[in-house]
């Protein structure tokens, strides 16, 4: 008995000491998993990194980044990023190159997103500063995809006032610096080669005394600025049948027009205004 008993208490101690030897293995084991998920993929390298250094998400841009047009000094701001909390996200800022998205929350799934990627100024009306910066080709958003357009404004230093979306998956980001508080780096004239200068002035100079009308005075400019690769190409037409259709309008506008001039001539040939089959 004494035997049976001494057994029992053997294989007992054996026992726990497996259970407990498996136990150790099996946390081992999940934490072993745990690490394989938080070193699966490196830091982002767009935006100079993450925002949050813990992230393990590689942000892929779809493009790079399109021309910068604009004064050689706005280069400095290339390289650097400014971020901006609301609500549960980060929002990060680097000129002329691109812009994220960073969910706040520290979780191994935690959101983060490309909003857009530099890719054109606009201008004012009549073309005589750059306006806002486009950010476009980010990530899909149903059937779009998302964009950014930022307002470049005169601050007494570099940084981001205000995200919205006011259209979903389409924000509006305020960036002041104080390269913006001077006009050679905000008018486009500056930042032209010489001979681009004179045609500017040459527009402006017309524009200014009648000569030229608004429409005139826009289609000399972009004409500069297209031979500089600083308009971006708008698709006109999204079909043949679109097209066709706009072809038809504009030939029946220059039919009109062509009745109404030889209308014209003939009234001032009659007047003895012109010579008859001038």
């Amino acid at each position: 008995k004494q035997w049976y008993q001494r057994r029992v208490a053997i294989t007992a101690g054996e026992t726990m000491k497996t259970f407990v030897f498996l136990l150790i293995q099996l946390f081992t084991c999940i934490n072993a998993i745990k690490v394989e998920i938080r070193t699966t993929s490196t830091h982002s390298k767009i935006g100079l990194g993450t925002l949050n250094e813990q992230s393990v998400l590689n942000l892929k841009p779809s493009k790079e980044p399109g021309k910068l047009c604009g004064h050689v000094s706005l280069n400095q701001l290339i390289g650097k990023c400014f971020s901006y909390s609301l609500e549960k996200y980060k929002y990060r800022l680097c000129p002329f190159m691109n812009v994220t998205q960073h969910e706040r929350e520290n979780r191994w799934n935690s959101y983060q997103g490309v909003l857009g990627v530099w890719s054109y100024w606009t201008y004012s009306e009549d073309f005589s500063k750059f306006d806002k910066g486009v950010y476009d080709g980010g990530e899909s958003c149903g059937t779009s995809f998302r964009s950014v357009s930022v307002r470049h404004l005169c601050g007494t230093r570099s940084y981001i006032a205000n995200v919205s979306e006011p259209v979903t998956c389409h924000y509006e980001i305020s960036f002041y610096s104080p390269l913006f508080c001077h006009d050679v780096f905000t008018d486009i004239i500056h930042s032209l080669d010489l001979d681009g200068q004179k045609v500017f002035l040459k527009a402006d100079w017309e524009y200014s005394r009648g000569f030229l009308t608004l429409k005139g005075l826009q289609s000399d400019k972009k004409a500069i600025l297209k031979q500089l690769g600083c308009i971006k190409d708008e698709i006109k037409f999204k079909s043949l049948d679109e097209c066709e259709m706009a072809y038809t309008g504009k030939h029946a506008q220059y039919e009109d027009l062509d009745r109404k001039y030889e209308e014209l001539k003939e009234v001032l040939s009659d007047n003895g205004l012109i010579p008859p089959h001038t």
